[in-house]
């Protein structure tokens, strides 16, 4: 005989009903899974599933996250990206003449959209002849776009894409005005300021040693000007 004293009340149980007791609860779990075996084994699945899919969407939203890191990441980096811009002067028979800050690398047709485009009076025989609308510019570059009447005054210059028009005297860049070294193709407004300030030259490579004009813009320029 067992004793088992819950609070101030004394139980005497046998053996033979603690074995009772035991049978009568297997009993009731064995009927319990009987009865409801299907429940208990649907409601084990979509526990599962269900953390299979919290495991799923959880590996998903990292995913997704680094995704937006990296492309922010990309997205600084082409912001960052810099950007060089170049200075042209175009003239002539366009809307808007003007000097224009353009990125570099930019071509004729840019800048031409730029300025406005064509005015009615542009000499398209001559243009279709001498603008090349794909030539890559270059910085402190000067763009004459040719009008009607103006072919009997003007020269093309040796790479056959803009006019000058100045003659074939060469100008001497230590004694002309700021308005006559203007009419050098190429040179505009801003850059015949920088030459006269930077007199006296002893050869026209000056230009170039002294960082009045850059190497491309000298060689387009050179076979018109001297020092003498």
């Amino acid at each position: 005989m067992r004793h088992i004293y819950p609070g101030n009340f004394r139980i005497y149980l046998y053996d033979s009903e603690m074995e009772y007791f035991g049978e009568h609860i297997k009993e009731r779990v064995l009927s319990f899974w009987t009865s409801y075996r299907s429940e208990v084994l649907l409601l084990s699945i979509s526990f599962i599933l269900m953390i299979l899919s919290g495991g799923f969407f959880f590996i998903q939203s990292k995913s997704i996250h680094a995704e937006k890191v990296t492309s922010k990441v990309v997205h600084h980096r082409v912001q960052d990206t810099v950007v060089n811009f170049i200075y042209v002067d175009i003239s002539g028979a366009v809307k808007n003449p003007n000097v224009y800050k353009l990125p570099e690398g930019s071509r004729m047709n840019d800048l031409i959209l730029k300025a406005g485009g064509f005015t009615k009076d542009v000499d398209s025989q001559e243009l279709s002849q001498t603008v090349n609308k794909a030539h890559i510019l270059s910085d402190q570059e000067k763009i004459y776009i040719p009008r009607l009447g103006d072919s009997q005054y003007m020269t093309k210059s040796p790479s056959n894409l803009l006019y000058t028009d100045q003659s074939e005297r060469k100008i001497n860049i230590n004694s002309a005005s700021e308005e006559e070294i203007d009419t050098i193709v190429g040179i505009g407004p801003a850059i015949s300021k920088k030459i006269i300030a930077g007199r006296t030259y002893k050869d026209i490579a000056d230009l170039v040693a002294k960082k009045i004009v850059g190497q491309a813009l000298f060689i387009k320029i050179k076979d018109s000007i001297s020092v003498y």
